[in-house]
This record gives C-alpha cells, structure tokens and sequence, in this order.
C-alpha cells in the first residue's frame, strides 16, 4: 500500500485513484496459503498453528498464525510477521481468515516507524501514514472501505508540506495544491469529481 501511495501525484490527475479491492494473500498460490470468505469475528474452525522461518544466525525471519482448511491449506488467522536479519522487527499485518482484517505496520531497519493504517475485511479503512527513516511524517492520507476518501497530505523531508490533495468516493475533489521546499504554493489545480478544471 505504501509504495504505491508515492506515484499518486503522477496518477491521480489521470485516474479515479480507487485502489484496487485486491485479496489479502497476493502470494497464496506461492506459499500455500489461502484466503476464505468467513466473518471476521468467526471462530476459527481448526486449532491455530503458526509457520516460522529463521535466518542462519537464528533470528526470527518470518511468523505466520493460522489454521488448516480441509484440503490441508494454510488459512492466515492472527498476526503475520517478517524481521531484518539484526531481529528488528520488518512488518506485521492481522489477519482474520485469511483476510487483512486489523492493522498494518512496517519499520526502518533501526526500528522507527515506516508506515501503518488499517484493514477492515481486506480493504484499507481509516487513517494511513508514511515516515521519513529520522520519523518524521511524510505522507498521510484516509481510506473509507479501499477508496480515498478525505484529505491526503505530503510533506518535504524539512517538515514542510508537499501537497495537500481532497478526494471523495476515490476522486480528487476541491484544490490540489503542491508547495515547493520553502513552503510557497507551485501549482494549484481544482477538481471537480477527479476531472482538472480549466
């Protein structure tokens, strides 16, 4: 999610900027693991295990609770891990059969914030927020159910806004204003419905 936010400058003056409704497991069919339709409260059917893989020197590497679906599948129910090799801790997502369902973070090899938000039931819902590596903001943006829908906000690595960016529903809205490194406006564009105004 986070990558992706750092082209919307460049894509959201051409498309609606609705992120994709994607499945929790993108690599479900490479690692074994699956994703059911199941409500999120539901009690897992099967006792919950978890899979772990260490590096060479013995530090955790990657942690995945779930359950075991009735063809023998890894089904992800609780929380999915990565670490760097030193033991910080990399990302940690929640899952709920299967689905993103809770929060989502992800740390600099130091350990400072990089990014986090919420999924509800598979779709970014909520407040998301990029860091800089010293921890300071550099982006933050709200989703309502998968789709932008409130302010987005950039900043310079001073601590200087970048851009300040409306959407609703998924389409850019009002003024979208870019502020160069000394905090001057640049440019100012207004939308109406994702379509730029003369």
């Amino acid at each position: 999610m986070f990558a992706r936010l750092l082209t919307i400058t460049l894509l959201c003056g051409v498309v609606a900027c609705r992120p994709k409704e994607r499945p929790a497991t993108p690599s479900s069919e490479a690692d074994g693991v699956t994703a059911t339709v199941v409500k999120p409260d539901a009690p897992p059917p099967a006792p919950i295990e978890a899979q772990v893989e260490k590096y060479p020197n013995g530090n955790l590497k990657n942690r995945t609770e779930g359950y075991r679906d009735a063809e023998g599948n890894l089904v992800r129910h609780g929380i999915t891990a990565r670490w760097y090799e030193n033991g910080q801790k990399r990302a940690e997502q929640q899952f709920a059969h299967g689905v993103l369902h809770g929060t989502e973070s992800m740390w600099y090899i130091e350990g400072r914030i990089k990014s986090q938000g919420q999924y509800v039931e598979g779709l970014e819902n909520g407040t998301w927020a990029g860091f800089f590596e010293d921890g300071t903001p550099q982006v933050e943006w709200q989703m309502r159910m998968g789709a932008w829908h409130g302010p987005y906000t950039e900043w310079h690595p001073t601590g200087k806004k970048r851009l300040e960016v409306e959407f609703v529903e998924g389409k850019r809205q009002g003024p979208s204003i870019t502020y160069d490194e000394q905090g001057v406006v640049a440019l100012r564009t207004d939308y109406v419905d994702g379509i730029e105004q003369p």
